[in-house]
């Protein structure tokens, strides 16, 4: 069981994950331990994965070799061109082992043509779709009934005039994992894995880079600060001079 999240932020991108894998026998789950499920690739793409671990594995060696392939020129291509070889290279390699679509799906952040990009792969056909600035938040996995009504509120109140930054977009995807991993019944599991794309300076390359373990904890430190918040709002909700009236008398029967 896996939780992904995206953010298309106004200056980079950042992808992260839980850390859960389930090992089975068959139908039997055996065990659960802690994996890598969000990886830099070359030093502008990074790539979060859902689904069966092997599959990831592939789609990984895909990337590595389009991404150094030196006549496929990765940073000169159209976002469009890019996607759609990726998705055929991996639908490609599913079908020479005779698997059907329907069994990983991915977040994709890329930079090419001089700016930067988020794209998800569908679950259930490897079908891309790019997010834009019009719709910037994305979550996968099994984890995606808990995560996508968490970002529409985070849209709805705290983003809801224009796209976070790159620091607010790793708060809100550490709050967002951090609230999966709470409420999940299973499967879902920290340390959550976090990873940016951004511009190292105006006119320079790109950087695809993971958290290390004092971003985490800052970010971390700011859910807990967010929601103690909240939680010290509550007796503001009820004022000392409110008089609970009683309920009026039911009316006689005749």
């Amino acid at each position: 069981m896996t939780v992904l999240v995206g953010v298309l932020c106004q200056e980079g991108v950042i992808l992260g994950s839980d850390s859960s894998a389930t090992f089975a026998a068959g139908n039997l789950n055996t065990i659960e331990q802690s994996v890598q499920k969000t990886f830099v690739i070359g030093n502008d793409v990074i790539l979060a994965t859902t689904g069966a671990g092997g599959l990831g594995q592939r789609l990984q060696h895909i990337l590595q070799t389009l991404r150094g392939l030196r006549e496929f020129h990765w940073s000169e291509k159209h976002w469009y061109e890019l996607v759609c070889e990726v998705c055929r290279s991996m639908l490609q390699n599913m079908q020479a082992t005779y698997l059907e679509p329907g069994q990983v799906g991915a977040l994709l952040a890329f930079a090419c043509q001089n700016t930067f990009h988020l794209c998800e792969f569908g679950v259930t056909d490897f079908q891309p779709e790019m997010k834009d600035p019009r719709s910037w938040f994305v979550s996968m996995g099994s984890g995606q009934m808990i995560t996508d009504p968490f970002f529409g509120l985070l849209r709805r109140t705290m983003f809801r005039d224009s796209q976070p930054t790159l620091n607010e977009g790793g708060f809100a995807a550490s709050w967002a994992l951090h609230n999966a991993i709470q409420l999940n019944t299973g499967g879902i599991n920290g340390p959550i894995q976090l990873a940016e794309l951004r511009r190292l300076g105006p006119g320079l390359a790109f950087q695809a880079r993971l958290f290390g373990n004092e971003e985490l904890a800052e970010h971390g430190g700011a859910v807990k600060s967010i929601e103690n918040y909240l939680a010290d709002y509550r007796p503001h909700l009820v004022s000392t001079t409110d008089i609970i009236k009683p309920l009026p008398e039911p009316p006689a029967t005749p």
